[in-house]
């Protein structure tokens, strides 16, 4: 093959590569801004157990005696 046709490949694969490194790049720095679906999942749940929690309170709270033993 002629030489200056190799190296007109090569660089042509190596903008490529460039290209796709950057754009790999952005990527990147976009997910990284993006808050994980896990979080806010958690979040929620979080939320969620609370409230089910303070029901529980208000509910049985108040009819719950610790018995106490006399001697």
């Amino acid at each position: 093959m002629n030489p200056q046709v190799i190296e007109l490949m090569l660089r042509e694969k190596r903008e490529d590569m460039l290209r796709e490194a950057e754009r790999q790049r952005l990527i990147t720095l976009y997910e990284e801004g993006q808050p994980q679906i896990d979080s806010k999942i958690a979040v929620v749940v979080g939320d969620i157990l609370i409230r089910l929690g303070e029901r529980l309170k208000k509910r049985y709270g108040l009819k719950v005696e610790i018995p106490t033993t006399s001697l």
